[in-house]
């Protein structure tokens, strides 16, 4: 892949799961890393969720492999173009990181 295709502004963002004094579950986020993603809009997928047609659309991020943090699909998410993306699977292309995700609603 040409690294000028990696245009896009990304963060990726940890997922921290607090619980409060009353019980309650808060989710917070901490912002790990900025980087420069190649963006590819692969799959429309039109799914039955309570009776309802529900779009989905998964998204590749390709960015450029950095052995000094680690993805994981767990507890992190990628915000990019103020939507928030959940991490399915994490593939590496070295020198490149593919990271497919979806929208998280």
């Amino acid at each position: 892949m040409n690294p000028g295709k990696l245009d896009k502004k990304i963060e990726i963002l940890e997922r921290i799961i607090t619980t409060t004094s009353s019980g309650d579950e808060q989710i917070e986020t901490r912002n790990i890393r900025n980087c420069f993603a190649n963006v590819e809009n692969k799959i429309i997928k039109a799914i039955i969720e309570d009776n309802k047609f529900v779009s989905r659309i998964e998204v590749n991020f390709t960015i450029l492999n950095c052995k000094s943090f680690e993805i994981t699909t767990e507890e992190n998410i990628i915000k990019w173009n103020n939507k928030i993306f959940k991490i399915i699977d994490i593939a590496s292309e070295e020198p490149y990181l593919k990271i497919i995700t979806k929208e998280d609603k």
